[in-house]
């Protein structure tokens, strides 16, 4: 099912265009956050208990900031500088040697050597740019006024094979933490727009055969929906 391919499929690319703007600054609501309170090493301990692992770290700092600089400033601590905030972020050297080293493998990062031996620059790819981007989109909850429904209920449906199973419970979470409401076990539903959420979602677990997104303006009775949603508030 996970077939090798570019992360992104051409025909959502343009929809990771248009939301760049709003997972840059999610991204860093997301980061200070985080940093409230923390100093130095804590950061990184701070960032694994929201979900933050050190990948999206990275690759949610190199995408608000461009790029940024590393260098050794303890032996088992490095220290980052980028442009989503003045003061520099220190990380475990071990911890962070290896996530850069699997991203750089994966083709999402460049390393940018500079004159000094002791720091280096980190830039994001194009494909890192692309993870990130579906990442933070598929993670997006679904937010809308039930006054502005449009009477159209979007269902999610899918067929994901049993050897597959940690996937099929990836996208079950994913679908419930958006906002979505569990019909049956592989059909969803919600009352907002969510197409282009949930072919990232589908792009970001690579199952786009596996999902389909249908639309329709009746679905029987509604009436547990409506109230799962709220609609009498």
């Amino acid at each position: 099912m996970r077939k090798k391919r570019n992360y992104v499929s051409t025909r959502h690319k343009e929809a990771l265009r248009k939301h760049k703007a709003k997972a840059i600054d999610e991204l860093k609501k997301e980061w200070e956050k985080v940093e409230r309170g923390a100093k130095n090493e804590q950061i990184i301990a701070a960032a694994k208990e929201t979900g933050m692992k050190m990948g999206r770290v990275l690759l949610g700092l190199l995408l608000v900031g461009g790029i940024i600089s590393v260098g050794i400033v303890a032996p088992k601590m490095l220290g980052v500088l980028g442009q989503l905030a003045s003061r520099r972020r220190f990380f475990e050297r071990k911890s962070f040697i290896k996530t850069k080293d699997y991203l750089k493998k994966q083709g999402y990062i460049e390393l940018l050597p500079t004159k000094d031996e002791t720091k280096y620059i980190l830039q994001l790819t194009t494909k890192g740019e692309q993870r990130i981007l579906v990442e933070q989109m598929s993670r997006r909850k679904i937010k809308a006024d039930p006054k502005q429904w449009d009477g159209r209920w979007r269902l999610v449906l899918f067929d994901i094979p049993e050897k597959h199973k940690s996937i099929r419970e990836a996208l079950r979470k994913r679908l419930c933490a958006m906002g979505l409401c569990p019909l049956q076990d592989s059909v969803f539903a919600s009352p907002f727009p969510i197409k282009e959420e949930v072919a990232a979602l589908s792009e970001f677990l690579g199952i786009n055969d596996g999902v389909r997104y249908v639309e329709a303006t009746e679905i029987g009775d509604d009436e547990d929906l409506k109230e799962f949603f709220r609609f009498d508030k």
